[in-house]
Order: structure tokens, then sequence, then C-alpha cells
């Protein structure tokens, strides 16, 4: 169960970060289509630029401002062209008039000659004066973005005779058109991360969340995740140039679906996980009524048999391999108790074997004790008679040695002669050395007899 939880857990994370990826990679290739996209109108305002600086009709007719036979060249270019509004700028930064197509595809006509009220601003011409050739600028203005391309127009003789001015607005029509075709949701920012349009005016109440991230990376690949209309989205913020200007296009692309599959995969996986859940219960019902409760009755009664002297039996309750088993262990529990009871028979046989054999050990070695002691006894005896006989016979030479000294002293006591005589009778010379001899002789039998 724990490794299939974990390899369905391991699936959902995996199959949420490759949808992810697609996503990150929907988002990128949006980008990439709409940096494409404002890179063609860069090409394109250039090459038109170049083609109406070097129409001498327009040339003579900006010179001399001309603007009724300017209006009639500049809307067969409108015709043919993707932006919103052509201009024409005279030199001291006036406009002649302004052309641009409506909704409905209808050629819209501005004309304030002479009126310095619409004149570019002086920090305009002075970046005018500046680029030699052209100028691109991204401007906001009434709460619109205009991607502006200003091209100077020369007289034959080389000197300026004003400014073809095109401009691209991201008004919100536009921007939700452009939304519709990717399919994703679309906000603008203009460099300095203020927000500028959108696709959905819900993204309003998320704009300081977008200008944050602008004004942090300045270029963000790395989408996020923002709710619009109530709906996850995934956004990628990256920064599109425009010439020597630029500006930053967000793109989100829906999480729904996203979170849709993954959710209904998280419910499956529930689903199986909790029907799997119900059966291994029920799998774990089963095994211990039919199995574990049975073995668990037969490791009772063996744990009895070593405790117990009488016949243990388990009831047998199925005809099932435990039904068996259960069997063969009350055919051996009988056979136990019939070998522990021939056993225990044997083993009162055998003690009082053991009781007699100690008991005709225990006189036999009585027996040999009182031989071993009778010979000792004789030993000893032998071993003081020598020493006792032999101290014995040195008694009567002792008593004669003695009775002869005797005489020697009485003899002293009457005469010299007598003395003399004396000493020779009894061989007092022999007697004296032969006194302590015989006395060193019982000496040394009586100390053998300790």
């Amino acid at each position: 169960m724990v490794p299939l939880t974990f390899l369905a857990g391991y699936s959902i994370i995996k199959y949420r970060e490759s949808i992810k990826h697609e996503l990150f990679l929907r988002i990128g290739s949006i980008h990439r289509l709409i940096a494409a996209r404002f890179d063609g109108y860069q090409r394109e305002f250039k090459e038109r630029s170049d083609k109406l600086g070097k129409n001498r009709s327009l040339i003579y007719f900006l010179s001399t401002s001309n603007v009724m036979a300017a209006e009639k060249l500049i809307a067969e270019w409108l015709r043919k062209f993707s932006g919103s509004k052509i201009s024409l700028i005279r030199e001291d930064g006036v406009f002649l008039f302004s052309m641009e197509l409506d909704a409905e595809g209808q050629i819209q006509t501005f004309r304030e000659l002479g009126k310095d009220t619409y004149k570019l601003s002086d920090h305009m011409m002075e970046r005018l004066r500046t680029n030699a050739d052209d100028l691109y600028l991204v401007v906001k203005t009434r709460g619109e973005v205009h991607l502006i391309h200003n091209q100077r127009v020369f007289r034959e003789n080389g000197q300026s005779a004003g400014y073809i001015e095109q401009v691209l607005t991201l008004s919100p029509e536009y921007v939700q058109q452009l939304a519709q075709k990717t399919g994703a949701e679309i906000f603008v920012l203009d460099n300095d991360g203020r927000f500028m349009a959108s696709s959905d005016p819900d993204l309003m109440r998320n704009k300081d969340v977008f200008v944050k991230r602008v004004l942090e990376l300045k270029k963000v690949n790395n989408p996020f995740r923002v709710d619009v209309s109530g709906k996850p989205h995934s956004f990628s913020i990256e920064q599109v140039g425009w010439g020597s200007d630029s500006f930053f296009v967000g793109i989100g692309v829906s999480r729904t679906y996203l979170d849709d599959v993954t959710q209904k995969i998280t419910l499956a996986f529930m689903t199986v996980a909790g029907t799997m859940i119900v059966l291994l219960v029920f799998m774990v019902i089963i095994i211990t009524r039919f199995i574990l409760n049975p073995l668990y009755l037969l490791v009772e009664a063996t744990q009895k048999l070593q405790s117990n002297d009488q016949v243990i039996e388990v009831e047998v309750t199925s005809d099932t391999e435990i039904g068996l088993l259960t069997e063969s262990f009350n055919q051996m529990s009988r056979q136990i108790w019939k070998t522990r009871t021939d056993l225990l028979d044997k083993i009162k046989e055998l003690e009082t074997a053991n009781q007699n054999y100690r008991l005709a050990q225990a006189q036999l070695l009585q027996s040999s004790k009182m031989a071993s002691l009778g010979q000792l006894v004789a030993g000893v005896a032998h071993e003081l008679n020598n020493p006792i006989g032999f101290i014995s016979s040195n008694i009567g030479y002792l008593r004669d040695y003695v009775t002869a000294l005797n005489r020697v002293v009485e003899a002293a006591h009457r005469s010299v002669e007598e003395l003399e005589n004396t000493k020779r009778e009894v061989d007092y010379e022999y007697i004296k050395e032969d006194l302590f001899t015989s006395l060193n002789s019982s000496e040394e039998g009586a100390k053998r007899t300790k």
C-alpha cells in the first residue's frame, strides 16, 4: 500500500509538472509571437517611412504645406497600413494633419494646420534633432500606449522638410484582439513599470503585483500565479524592444485546465486508494478470522506444552490446510504426552538404580577406607617398633654403664688406688666413649617416633 501510494503521488506530481512545463512553453511561444509581431511593425514602419520620404510629391506637399494633396497620397498608403495613424509634421514640429483607420475601416482625418496647440514638445523636438534619420518612442497618453516612429524627410538640397510620424496605438481594444488571437490574457507596462493597457479590466486590480515584478527584476522569465476574474492564471513578463526604447508585455495563461485535471486525477487516486483500503480491511478480517486466529490458538497450545502434564488439543474448525495443521498438532501433542509419560517412568527407574548404586558405592568406599586404615596402622606400628626396639636394646647397655660408673664413684670416695683399680675393672675409658654414643642413638630413635 505504501509503495502504491508513493508511486501514485509521484505520478501526480510529475504529471502536474509536465502540464506546468507545457503552460510555460505556451507562454514562451506567445511571447516570441508578440515579439516577432512588433519586430515586423518596426520593419514595416521603417520601409514605409523610407518610401514615403523619397516620394517627391510628398516632399513637395510637405514643403508647401499642401494638405489636401498630401492627404490623398497618404490615404493610399494608409489603406495598406497595419498601424493606426500616420501624421505629417512640419520642420518646426507643428502637425499638418493626422489620418487613421477607425474600427469600421474608414479613414478619419484631423486637420490642425498651423496651430501651435498640436505641436511636438520641446523635448521631442530635441530628440528628433539628435537622431539623424529616425526615432522610435513609447508614449502613454490618455490611458493608451503609442508606439511611435518618426522619420525625417529631406528636400533635394538636403534640407529638412519635416517629419513623417507613424503610430501604433496599443488600445484596450487592440490588446483584447491580440489576446483573442493568442488565447491568453495580455497586459502592457512601460519601461518604468507603469501599467498602461490590458485585455481584461480585472488585471488592473493586480497591477501592483505586475509592477513589483518589473521593478524588482526588469525582466521576469519565471511564471507566477495571479487570479483573473476568479480564475487562476500563470503569468510571465518579458521586455519587448521598440527601437532604442522598450516596454513590457505580460502574458497569462489560464491554469483552470491544470487544476481541473489535477483534481480529477487526485479524485481518481483517492477513489482507487479508498477502494483498496476497503478491500484491504476486508482481507485483514478474513485472514484474521480463518488464518491468524487458528494460528494464535496453535501458538498458545504450543506454549502450554512446555508446562502442562496433560494432553493439549486444539479444536479443528475447518478442513483447510489450517485444519490439517491443527489435527497434526493434536496428534503430536498426544505423542508427546505418551513419550513424556514413558520418559518419566524411565527416569524413576534410573533414579532408583542410581540410588542403589550410590549405596553400594558408599559401602565399598567404607570397606576400602577401613582396609587402607588397617594397612596404615600396621605400617605405623612397624615404623614405631624399630626405634622403640632400638631404644630398648640401648637401655640395657646404659643400665650396665650407670652401675659401673656408680662403682667408680664409690671407689673414688674410698681411695685413689681403689679408684684406679675399679676403672680398669669396669673399662672406664670404653664406657666413657660408648655412653654418649648410646645416648645419641637412643635420642635419634626417640625423634623417629614423633
